[in-house]
């Protein structure tokens, strides 16, 4: 959950380290701050005079960006108001996305109102999410993600726009059973090996009643480490209390690994959801997690 002034540094940080993973999740209840997002991103990626401070503006591509009409910037638009149609990602998106960048190195499609697909639109986007060309990058934003599918949701490193005020969490929340077992688990997750890893996952099914929220925490925790790698910032971050840790994990994580778990992590609410055992679970989980980097 970031603030959008947090998330234009994360985003300018991405870009110039290159760890911009090619599946993202913009969510905000905000149209104009979800495009402003999307529009720096493109401006970041394909500015031809950039600045310590970021993208030009005034360069021809900016230019297009702004104009909406950069060849390379693909915005995914649908006739009906209130749905996004199978046919509309079979054309737009599935039967172009072979298609190589005309200028650059990469290919973007912005598709604003992602939530708005329905289940076969949503599937006919599995494929191009699974698989996706090594130049082309896919930027959902949505209001409300919960109208996505799990495998959807699954296959998106998701950023999360919220007000500063939203950000922290309050103090019941970091004195929760959740919250320090959380802590505990991906503070040393690292250092175990794969019986210590089984042990927690058994001592962890038996004693925690809200798994569900296990799982948030642990997506979170992953995302802090990941924003303070791109950003170098402490700011707005979830585990304010764990700074040193959170340092540690953020000097040998990366997207792709972030993106990993959190596809490992959307798989086990699948999985208990279907009434699969719970310390199995967790064990799958735990597992990936101290394999990831």
């Amino acid at each position: 959950m970031l603030a959008v002034r947090s998330v234009k540094q994360l985003i300018g940080s991405m870009a110039k380290t290159g760890e911009i993973p090619q599946a993202i999740l913009v969510t905000g209840k905000k149209r104009g701050e979800r495009q402003e997002v999307a529009d720096l991103l493109c401006r970041f990626l394909f500015c031809e005079r950039p600045s310590a401070e970021g993208p030009c503006g005034t360069c021809p591509a900016c230019l297009k960006i702004g104009e909406g009409n950069h060849p390379d910037v693909i915005r995914v638009v649908h006739e009906s108001p209130d749905v996004i149609k199978v046919d509309d990602i079979r054309t737009q998106v599935a039967d172009t996305v072979t298609i190589r960048p005309y200028y650059g190195k990469r290919k973007i499609y912005v598709m604003d109102d992602a939530d708005l697909m329905n289940p076969a639109a949503q599937n006919a986007l599995l494929k191009t999410l699974e698989e996706p060309p090594e130049y082309c990058i896919l930027l959902l934003l949505a209001a409300d993600p919960s109208q996505l599918l799990p495998t959807v949701r699954s296959r998106v490193v998701r950023i999360d726009l919220m007000a500063e005020a939203e950000l922290r969490m309050t103090a019941e929340e970091t004195e929760s059973e959740e919250y320090r077992e959380t802590v505990e688990l991906c503070r040393g997750i690292s250092r175990m090996a794969g019986y210590e890893a089984a042990l927690k996952a058994k001592e962890l099914s038996q004693k925690t009643e809200d798994t569900d929220r296990i799982l948030d925490l642990i997506e979170l925790w992953y995302r802090d480490a990941l924003r303070i790698r791109v950003t170098g910032s402490m700011a707005g971050i979830g585990f304010s209390g764990e700074k040193g840790a959170l340092s540690e994990a953020a000097r040998q994580v990366s997207a792709e690994g972030v993106s990993e778990i959190c596809k490992a992590a959307e798989l086990s609410r699948r999985m208990l959801k279907a009434n699969v055992n719970k310390e199995a679970v967790l064990e799958l989980l735990l597992m990936k997690m101290r394999e990831t980097k």
